[in-house]
């Protein structure tokens, strides 16, 4: 059962009691903890969920593999193209957040209200906010992992997700911020399509969760997912290559925006959008191979790093 507006919610059997919502007296007073909590936490988990659900997106078996299945699982065909779609949509849409939070930073430095920084690093968040079925005072995290699309990491996804679960409420201390006077209206106005956009993910998840239900209650996860694990280097070396071009045209385009630079900005950023094409047609070969893609080695191995900021110590503060 699923239920919202501060009633319990169940995911795949576990009951989760509600986190009150952040009230509106809730913020931050000073604009440099603000901007740390954008650049130190909430940017890099944006990135690194972006990438846990397209490695998941990619764990999911394509229709055309599964045709001897569908005698007893006469839908599945459909299921996994939803499944695959709605996956694939909601990656884009956390890289979309990634971008809007960017904004958010970059626009508090044009106003002012906090000093511009040079370095400009892609960072991954190590771990992962994830509300304990014992309620908010056992709140706990997770590591950051490249996973199959098990019933375990829908289970986490959903969680983080949730309404009034971490990454709401973080972006609801934001939202709370931002709608001070002291603040341009447009910074609120973003802050809160985020926390909104949120929501969507979590039902697009739970409509996830539904379709696959029957086949986790046969024990048939088999049937729609793919022997999926990490690749080494050399096997996905040719579609590392658009990852890497990937990388550093997101690096050279947001280190490009705040400078006023926006023409190379756009070079850059329609060369990381051709390239994200590469990748997907690339990776669902590998996929379809058993061989996932390196993501959080390959953003290591280029000299990026892990964000260690505690999101315990944002929502507490």
């Amino acid at each position: 059962m699923f239920v919202l507006e501060n009633l319990e919610i169940s995911v795949l059997g576990k009951q989760f009691e509600p986190i009150s919502e952040v009230s509106e007296n809730e913020f931050y007073t000073n604009p440099e903890d603000l901007a740390q909590i954008l650049r130190e936490h909430l940017i890099p988990l944006e990135l690194t969920l972006s990438l846990e659900y397209l490695y998941a997106y990619f764990s999911v078996r394509h229709a055309e593999e599964v045709m001897a299945e569908q005698t007893q699982f006469p839908s599945l065909a459909e299921d996994l193209n939803f499944v695959r779609r709605t996956l694939l949509m909601i990656s884009v849409g956390e890289m979309t957040h990634y971008r809007w939070a960017h904004q958010l930073l970059w626009s508090l430095q044009e106003e002012g209200l906090v000093a511009p920084v040079a370095d400009v690093r892609i960072q991954l968040a190590q771990r992962i906010p994830r509300p304990d079925e014992l309620g908010p005072a056992h709140r706990g995290f997770r590591n950051a992992a490249l996973s199959p699309l098990t019933p375990e990491l829908l289970a986490d996804l959903i969680a983080v997700e949730r309404p009034s679960g971490y990454i709401d409420g973080a972006y609801g201390k934001l939202v709370s911020t931002l709608r001070q006077p002291k603040y341009p209206q447009h910074l609120y106005e973003l802050a809160a399509k985020i926390d909104a956009d949120g929501m969507g993910h979590y039902k697009n998840l739970l409509d996830v969760q539904r379709v696959l239900e029957k086949y986790i209650q046969f024990d048939a996860t088999d049937v729609y997912l793919r022997p999926l694990r990490v690749g080494t280097f050399e096997e996905t070396a040719a579609a590392l290559e658009h990852y890497r071009e990937i990388l550093v045209n997101v690096q050279q385009t947001y280190a490009s925006i705040p400078q006023g630079e926006f023409r190379a900005a756009g070079a850059t950023a329609s060369c990381a959008r051709d390239q994200m094409t590469y990748l997907q047609e690339k990776g669902e070969i590998l996929a379809r191979q058993g061989i996932g893609m390196p993501f959080f080695d390959e953003v290591m191995a280029g000299g990026q790093s892990w964000s260690g900021y505690d999101l315990l110590k944002y929502l507490e503060g």
